[in-house]
């Protein structure tokens, strides 16, 4: 899979309740005229049926494409009865996809995915209609159908209101595991912002039983060094982004002349604990 494939996924759609109104979430495109989203990404306030019979998407990042109306398949509107389970959408496409699309490549959590690195797309507030990248390290199972994602701590974005129904993406699978769903209470209510929740494909796979999803159920196939072709060029940029990084951080440091801030030093120490790492995967180094 090319770099630009994994940085500009033609599966990544937005979601919007009418033509005139903003997105309010996002969805994945898993081949034919199908999409996944979240039940209460088209569903009305207080209600448990789809917010209107037609919803419109858009595709991020195909060749550009107008509103597609979608509607909710027949067996496919599984909203949550209010215990974390369930919140799934299946759509149908009333036109076809543009030129470009490609259906997301699914993996199972089941391989394995603790401390994996994960990418998701969302259309917070103040961004609805570009949108933002969030990122961050996948904690664990939570629950019975729920995948608990944790934002990196200060900067960047949380997995706030605007990300669900997105695709997260699976660093080290270099596939999509999952699709957010909700985030965690805000911090006043003894949560966590940074917190969030996905439901992994292999749960909605057992939802939407009348068209199962084409799921991995093992990791990348991988050659004699231990990863895959498509992961050794992913983490190939990604080494090459970290070094940028250091270099940059490290012209910041010189400048304090041996006062630079604890935020600035904290930083700095993370890119090289995590290019460290990168180059062990690679087998750069011991």
């Amino acid at each position: 899979m090319l770099e630009s494939t994994i940085e500009r996924p033609p599966w990544l759609l937005r979601v919007r309740r009418s033509t005139s109104e903003v997105p309010v979430g996002a969805g994945i495109f898993v081949g034919e005229r199908y999409i996944v989203t979240c039940a209460h990404v088209v569903m009305a306030e207080a209600r448990r049926t789809p917010v209107v019979d037609t919803v419109h998407v858009e595709f991020q990042h195909a060749e550009p494409n107008q509103l597609i109306p979608a509607r909710v398949v027949e067996g496919g509107w599984h909203p949550d009865p209010n215990n974390g389970t369930g919140d799934v959408a299946v759509l149908e496409l009333q036109l076809p996809p543009p030129r470009g699309t490609m259906p997301a490549p699914l993996c199972s959590t089941e391989v394995g995915v603790w401390d994996h690195r994960f990418r998701a797309y969302g259309y917070p507030r103040g961004h609805e209609e570009t949108g933002v990248p969030s990122r961050g390290v996948v904690i664990g199972a939570a629950g019975a159908e729920r995948l608990q994602l944790q934002s990196d701590s200060s900067l960047g974005f949380a997995l706030e209101r605007g990300f669900s129904g997105s695709p997260v993406w699976d660093v080290e699978l270099a596939a999509v595991i999952g699709m957010v769903v909700t985030r965690d209470r805000p911090r006043g209510d003894s949560g966590d912002p940074r917190t969030g929740y996905a439901i992994p494909v292999e749960v909605i796979g057992r939802y939407w039983t009348s068209w199962p999803l084409p799921i991995n159920s093992r990791p990348p196939t991988v050659g004699p060094s231990g990863i895959g072709a498509t992961e050794r060029e992913h983490l190939n940029k990604l080494l090459r982004i970290h070094e940028r990084s250091i270099q940059i951080l490290e012209e910041q440091e010189a400048r304090y002349a041996g006062s630079a801030p604890v935020h600035l030093l904290t930083q700095l120490e993370g890119e090289r604990s995590r290019l460290s790492e990168l180059r062990r995967r690679l087998g750069l180094e011991e």
